[in-house]
């Protein structure tokens, strides 16, 4: 499981996924209730601010991270060593 942290003025933490307030609740099934187009419209939003943008690229590294965590690993002087081969 991912879980992602948010600060919380001042310097508290809150943890929206593990521990959900009714704001948090409230947001997440208007978003879900949504029609399609407004749905990308607030998503549009998000993803032209800066900040935004960045907590989701954040996100997803580290979704996919987590998602490739089992996969098989190689030395990277292995790799080095097939891509000087090449």
């Amino acid at each position: 499981m991912i879980v992602v942290t948010v600060r919380n003025p001042p310097g508290q933490r809150i943890n929206p996924v593990t521990s959900p307030t009714p704001t948090v609740d409230t947001l997440w099934s208007t978003l879900q209730a949504l029609p399609r187009s407004s749905r990308n419209q607030f998503l549009e939003k998000v993803v032209a601010d800066v900040t935004m943008r960045q907590a989701l690229e954040d996100i997803l590294d580290l979704t996919l991270a987590h998602e490739r965590s089992n996969e098989p690993v190689r030395p990277l002087d292995a790799v080095l060593a097939e891509i000087d081969e090449a």
